[in-house]
């Protein structure tokens, strides 16, 4: 809902790079939001701060009484002239974060003075950190508040009546091994990751607390990010009157599950939106905009693949061109990410040899990319940055195409990102309007005939 006082509330169904759709209304999001670097979730709920313009600027609230969520990485006592103690957090917004403490905090609900022993004594573990989930606040942007948890007893029953509402932190569920059930978002048999903050910790950290762990092995996860039928080990805080933690810590070993490679013949798509969204098993995942032989589509990233695809680089982003396998359910299980566009530079890399993309001219699927120079009837001569093996480029990469009278023309505005079916006039050559205007194209060719040719335009 959307308030005449500047505040918009609801569910978060998409996110973008420039926008959320929060109860199937799409909402900009201004410059102000995007620097303070905020990490959301599909399917969560949220309150937001709106300009005069109607676009997201600020959350609004951060919980009960402003209390936030956070994994304790570090803590540093010692006191100077002009800094206090500090303490290092990953938020639940996934940034890591430190902060000094304010002259007085509430620790554990008792007022102490930052220099006060007992907090030492909670937030390190000899020399080392003391790992643990925290509940925190600031005030001007210094911590003046935190709790660490108190394990409650084996009764959950009395367990919630006497903790339910307390603003202390408490943890129900300890160390437990669960077999996450994607379909309900469960891990069986007792923790409900959906709605929860998920923290992602080392594996290791559940039996090994003496150490120093690296802050790049923490981090805050969605339900996609667990493998369906996976085996964790995690904890649970905080239930609220259904039992449903306000935040979990998953002990997470890395790696993902393996994914398929498109064959030559698979459908090239044209990218012009990745969100952040539900899909229809309720799993938070990515959902893939694009274009291809005159068909808008919307296809889904398998969570299970999503860690995968991530660590090698094939997670399209927009003006990409991708071929993708899909399992039994439509998902995206496997992406051959053929042309890579950086908007940065205006330029494309072409992964030769990947995922059945041929590495010659005279393969069955193959690229070539650069600026438009001229064309006539049947022919595109164009100037390629980085042109396949055998493929007759003279020393100035000069490369002259077959084009198929039956070509598509496929149009990705680089204001708009819009995507549309062109013809040959929509490509500007260097002979017709300079070599500072002229087009930047990729031709999909099959056996060095071109069938397809992408064109970037302004």
């Amino acid at each position: 809902r959307a308030n005449s006082d500047g505040e918009i509330s609801g569910v978060i169904e998409e996110i973008s790079d420039d926008a959320f759709v929060i109860n199937g209304e799409k909402y900009e999001i201004n410059s102000y939001f995007k620097a303070l670097g905020i990490k959301l979730s599909p399917g969560m709920s949220y309150s937001f701060l709106t300009a005069p313009n109607g676009s997201i600027t600020a959350i609004s609230g951060s919980g009960e009484d402003g209390i936030l969520y956070g994994y304790l990485l570090g803590f540093n006592p010692d006191k100077t002239f002009d800094k206090s103690p500090m303490v290092r957090i990953l938020s639940s917004s996934n940034q890591k974060q430190v902060y000094e403490l304010a002259d007085k905090i509430r620790l554990n609900g008792t007022v102490v003075k930052n220099t006060h022993s007992d907090i030492e004594l909670k937030l390190k573990n000899g020399e080392y950190p003391a790992y643990q989930l925290i509940r925190y606040k600031l005030s001007d942007d210094k911590i003046s508040m935190i709790d660490t948890s108190e394990y409650a007893s084996d009764d959950w029953e009395s367990a919630e009546k006497k903790y339910m509402g307390d603003n202390t932190l408490t943890k129900f569920v300890d160390r437990v091994s669960v077999n996450y059930r994607s379909n309900i978002g469960f891990g069986v048999p007792n923790v409900s990751f959906k709605g929860s903050v998920i923290f992602s910790v080392p594996e290791a950290l559940q039996t090994n607390a003496n150490a120093h762990y690296d802050d790049e092995l923490f981090s805050v996860i969605s339900t996609s990010s667990l493998a369906n039928n996976g085996k964790y080990v995690a904890d649970a805080y905080d239930f609220d009157e259904n039992y449903i933690p306000g935040a979990t810590v998953v002990y997470k070993a890395t790696g993902g599950k393996t994914t398929e490679s498109p064959t030559d013949s698979s459908a090239a798509y044209m990218i012009y939106e990745v969100t952040d969204s539900l899909n229809p098993d309720g799993d938070n995942a990515k959902l893939v905009k694009c274009y291809s032989a005159g068909v808008y589509s919307e296809f889904y990233i398998e969570p299970q693949v999503y860690d995968t695809l991530s660590d090698s680089n094939k997670i399209p982003s927009v003006g990409d061109v991708a071929r993708f396998t899909f399992n039994a359910k439509g998902y995206i299980n496997g992406i051959g990410l053929d042309i890579d566009y950086n908007p940065e530079s205006d330029s494309v890399t072409i992964a030769y040899g990947e995922d059945n993309l041929g590495t010659g001219a005279t393969a069955y699927l193959c690229y070539f990319g650069g600026r438009a120079l001229s064309q006539t009837a049947g022919y595109l001569t164009i100037k390629a940055d980085n042109p396949p093996k055998n493929s007759a480029a003279n020393s100035s990469n000069i490369i002259n195409l077959a084009v198929n009278p039956s070509s598509r023309y496929v149009l990705f505005n680089k204001k708009t990102n819009k995507v549309e079916t062109g013809s040959s006039a929509d490509v500007v050559t260097a002979i017709e309007g300079g070599a500072e205007n002229a087009s930047l194209v990729v031709c999909k060719a099959t056996y060095y005939y071109v069938n397809t040719v992408f064109v970037y335009t302004d």
